[in-house]
């Protein structure tokens, strides 16, 4: 897998950080899971939380960027800036879906390149 590391962690850094701010602020015993697969055409990285999670017509609207689940707050990059650089830097997709576990599901998919030797 040709992936930056470096970019993959900040990403899946700041999803994390999305989820202790909004996911789990609010749950006295919340818990977020990270899952991590690959196939052939693609690596896949789930981060999920056991929060309030959104309704289904949010999910498109937070990616926005400067929309926040935070009444009082200004801010509202994070998925946006996630989605991105998926798009820009890893020819990739953010996909956001409600979790089993109640809370929010963040889904990185970044397809993989194969090198073949020479």
């Amino acid at each position: 897998i040709n992936i930056p590391l470096i970019l993959l962690t900040q990403l899946v850094k700041e999803l994390l950080t999305n989820v202790l701010s909004h996911g789990l602020e609010s749950t006295p015993r919340g818990f977020a899971y990270i899952s991590i697969a690959s196939s052939d055409t693609k690596l896949t990285v789930d981060i999920e939380d056991s929060g309030s999670g959104l309704e289904e017509s949010q999910l498109s609207e937070v990616i926005k960027l400067f929309v926040t689940s935070k009444p009082n707050e200004n801010l509202g990059t994070g998925l946006n800036v996630v989605q991105h650089y998926l798009e820009r830097w890893l020819n990739g997709q953010l996909v956001l879906s409600q979790s089993e576990h109640g809370g929010l599901k963040a889904s990185l998919i970044i397809p993989i390149e194969v090198i073949k030797p020479r």
